[in-house]
């Protein structure tokens, strides 16, 4: 660090030295700590809409037999089913509401991370493959360039985790035991019901880039090939 003062008399070396650590810790903070945490909030939701697919996939606690009882049996099986669901769809809604939050407040910091990020790679490639530098700085850059794609991967992939994990939810849904229940009004009402969990599933949650682009694991193939 160049400064036009003696660093090496006192008091100039200890400011300076508190004010290089105060420095280092809110940078930390900021490009660490926050990717992190979007990380750890991604793979939140991804757990949330994975445990939403079992709900639907084992709806109403089904029973082998019911086929074997009788008609009140029957009907109670069905409002079992039908309060399940129910909890099912709030659920549903919680989390695509939940996961539009998150995008809200991250939306133009991937963006710009991804900008920044696609910057730095390219000056760090240059130094790689272009400048006459030595070795040993060279091998510096390059592990550089590794430890960056292994951030960018973690981060595209907990995105890209929601996007699997919410459309798949439809599949969970048909895959539920509807098909079982009688044609009674409780009956015909999931299956109404269900047809609308299987079309909002079709378009999956996701996180955007300044709402220009999807974050997924496309992104990180694309950073990847374009540089290496």
């Amino acid at each position: 660090m160049w400064v036009d003062v003696p660093l090496s008399d006192s008091p100039q070396y200890e400011i300076l030295y508190v004010l290089q650590v105060l420095c280092l810790y809110h940078v930390g903070i900021c490009f660490i700590c926050f990717d992190n945490f979007l990380c750890i909030v991604n793979l939140y939701i991804t757990a949330q809409f994975r445990i939403l697919r079992h709900r639907l996939t084992n709806l109403g606690d089904i029973d082998t037999e019911i086929e074997t009882k009788s008609n009140v049996e029957w009907s109670q099986y069905t409002g079992r089913c039908y309060l399940a669901f129910k909890d099912c769809v709030r659920k549903h809604q919680e989390n695509i509401e939940y996961c539009n939050k998150v995008n809200r407040i991250f939306t133009i910091i991937t963006l710009v991370h991804v900008l920044v990020f696609n910057v730095l790679l390219g000056l760090v490639c240059y130094e790689v493959f272009l400048a006459q530098i030595v070795l040993a700085r060279r091998l510096l850059f390059t592990f550089n360039i590794v430890g960056s794609l292994i951030q960018l991967f973690g981060f595209t992939y907990s995105c890209d985790s929601i996007m699997n994990e919410s459309s798949k939810i439809g599949t969970a849904a048909y895959s539920g035991p509807w098909a079982r229940l009688p044609m009674n009004p409780v009956g015909k009402m999931i299956r109404k019901d269900l047809n609308m969990i299987i079309l909002r599933s079709v378009k999956p949650c996701c996180l955007n880039a300044g709402m220009f682009f999807p974050i997924c694991l496309e992104t990180f193939t694309a950073v990847g090939l374009l540089f290496l």
